[in-house]
């Protein structure tokens, strides 16, 4: 039987190639290092929509508390992507009606980036890759929980049954809720409509439990004003040397740039790679090679095809595709970041004559805005589009057009050089984006809770002895409540005692259920899903409809002690909004929260570049 593993950067453990690096010595390697806050000065991500708000402190952990960060799609219908059922729903599924060819199924992956996941059950089921299908990936690869729809196209319940066995004892990767469908695609993630958004839950922690009139300031002005729509810094790699630097070096001509710079990724000297990078600039390339560690295979495939061919084109294009259009696509969405910032930050919140605009009666979905159109107030800011670079789009006909191309003009390139360039290997397809994005149906609540406060926490195999224990959970998410269920079904309906304890062992060991003192955000209402309960939440115009902290709100007044007689605690903001799909939930928490992401993200400094 194959085993389905998958390793701390997001390979499979059992592919061909460089994908078959042992899950044990890239988890034991040191990391690739980098500036977080340097990296985000330097791609653009500046400025703030809401100019003149001051924010409030917090902190996201969804690195060691992933609930913290939970992404849901929203199907075609508008309802909230679940888990329903498990892996085990595949036995009860009928034979295929020919009618309806394809299946459909619900994956929840916890830290594992949806492409490389694919890939690794297509391994696993021995399908073909491409007729595993999803509208997009969903926020940052590796962090937090994100749910989402997946079509499998042409496959058979039969070839799928590996993954009831693979799956069943993991709790970062899981599938359910399996069912026929006539549809073979999900949508390309840029659409319009219900079928371009999806539902973000998150918990900031060590919030001042006196930040509530400003939390409730932000929520209003985020839900008029909107955020600027970034691309966020792990569009750009996580090392000191970001892709587009790469990608414009190689729109250039300058293989051997390109080549230089992916080895001097990182220039400091604790870095792993700054040997070989001193021996690259020495000309000395087997020692180059030798000193690149296993973690990078990439860059030493790389630098063995330049030791073999002396060609640095060669070297270069020995990438894997994937690597090569990151640099490409990279240069596509720094420019927008500048752009989006100077048509803000600078030109103001008014649409203009010039700008492109979603307009779904046009060819394409966008025309440009005409002197006419600013007398009807046809459009606001947040219908205004700005081009990600590349082939089958245009430049705004205003001052925006002028910024784009003084951009390039800093590379001796120009704009075009990117949508029609020379190398048709190296093409990528542009598109519009929004410059700002509007979050709906915001809901918000504040919550005591008390954190164990204890020295160290012993691991089992002693890796993170020393390390503090993971934040208490503030959130629930659907495997949580699916294991909490079969608990409670298990020993209600009066099972043997041997498998009603492994049950309630097995709720218990991944933390089903909530601190007693932490109300469910989704209580009473939530059973569906898809609308916070009224007890536990905040409209977006920041009035109260219960007293989260205490407890109180339909629970009969005394279902829950009061946490505020408790010591040491500590007060976390939950908040959850709809977003579009092309929307970065961490630039949303950056406008609420105002402050740049290397601030509240505890993680931010410690992901490295797995593209390397």
């Amino acid at each position: 039987m194959l085993s389905l593993q998958i390793s701390p950067l997001g390979c499979s453990t059992e592919g061909p190639l460089m994908a078959a690096v042992s899950a044990r010595r890239l988890s034991s390697a040191k990391p690739l290092l980098f500036n977080a806050q340097t990296l985000e000065r330097s791609v653009g991500i500046t400025s703030f929509a809401c100019r003149d708000a001051d924010g409030f402190d917090g902190v996201l952990d969804a690195a060691r508390q992933p609930r913290d960060y939970m992404l849901n799609e929203v199907d075609r219908e508008g309802r909230l992507v679940q888990l329903l059922s498990l892996e085990d729903s595949l036995y009860r599924l009928p034979p295929r009606n020919p009618k309806q060819p394809n299946l459909t199924f619900t994956l929840y992956r916890s830290g594992l980036e949806v492409y490389t996941t694919l890939k690794a059950i297509s391994y696993v089921c021995d399908v073909p890759y491409p007729h595993l299908r999803v509208a997009g990936q969903l926020g940052p690869p590796t962090q937090g929980i994100s749910v989402q729809s997946v079509i499998a196209k042409k496959v058979s319940r039969q070839e799928l049954l590996p993954l009831v066995e693979q799956l069943s004892e993991r709790t970062d990767l899981r599938c359910g809720n399996f069912d026929y469908t006539v549809t073979d695609e999900l949508g390309d993630g840029h659409s319009g409509g219900e079928r371009g958004v999806y539902r973000l839950s998150a918990a900031l922690r060590r919030v001042s439990p006196s930040a509530e009139s400003k939390v409730a300031e932000m929520v209003t002005q985020i839900s008029q004003v909107g955020f600027l729509n970034y691309y966020g810094s792990r569009y750009f790699g996580r090392s000191d040397v970001k892709r587009h630097e790469v990608g414009l070096a190689v729109l250039q001509g300058d293989w051997r740039k390109a080549v230089g710079l992916l080895i001097g990724t990182n220039r400091r000297e604790d870095s792993p790679t700054f040997e070989a990078w001193q021996a690259f600039q020495k000309g000395q390339m087997k020692d180059c090679l030798s000193l690149l560690p296993d973690t990078c295979p990439n860059l030493r495939e790389m630098i063995l095809t330049l030791i073999k061919t002396g060609d640095a084109r060669e070297a270069y294009m020995s990438l894997p595709a994937v690597v090569r259009r990151q640099h490409m696509s990279a240069i596509g969405k720094f420019a927008f970041n500048l752009a989006a910032d100077f048509r803000v930050g600078r030109m103001g919140h008014k649409v203009l004559p010039g700008d492109f605009v979603r307009s779904p009666a046009a060819p394409g979905g966008v025309s440009m805005v005409q002197v006419e159109d600013i007398k009807k107030k046809m459009w606001r800011l947040e219908d205004v589009l700005l081009p990600v670079l590349g082939s089958g789009v245009d430049l705004p006909d205003n001052a925006v057009a002028q910024f784009y191309r003084s951009i390039f003009d800093r590379f001796d390139l120009s704009p075009q050089a990117l949508t029609v360039p020379s190398k048709p290997e190296l093409a990528v397809t542009g598109f519009y984006r929004p410059a700002v994005s509007i979050p709906r149906e915001i809901q918000w609540d504040m919550v005591h809770y008390q954190q164990p406060h204890t020295h160290t926490h012993e691991a089992p195999d002693g890796d993170n002895a020393g390390s503090p224990p993971a934040p208490v959970p503030l959130l629930l998410c659907g495997l949580q409540r699916l294991k909490a269920l079969r608990r409670t079904t298990i020993t209600e309906e009066g099972h043997d005692n041997e498998m009603a304890d492994a049950a309630t062992s097995d709720a218990a060991s991944d933390d089903c259920m909530l601190p007693p003192d932490v109300p469910d955000f989704d209580s009473p209402g939530g059973a569906d899903g898809g609308v916070v309960g009224d007890d536990f939440a905040r409209p977006s115009d920041g009035s109260a409809t219960a007293d989260a902290s205490s407890g109180r709100g339909g629970r009969g007044g005394g279902g829950r002690r009061s946490i505020r007689q408790k010591r040491q605690q500590d007060t976390a903001l939950r908040i959850r909004a709809t977003l579009d799909r092309h929307a970065d939930g961490m630039m949303f928490l950056r406008e609420l929260l105002h402050r740049d992401v290397s601030e509240f993200d505890v993680s931010a400094d410690k992901i490295s570049d797995k593209l390397l």
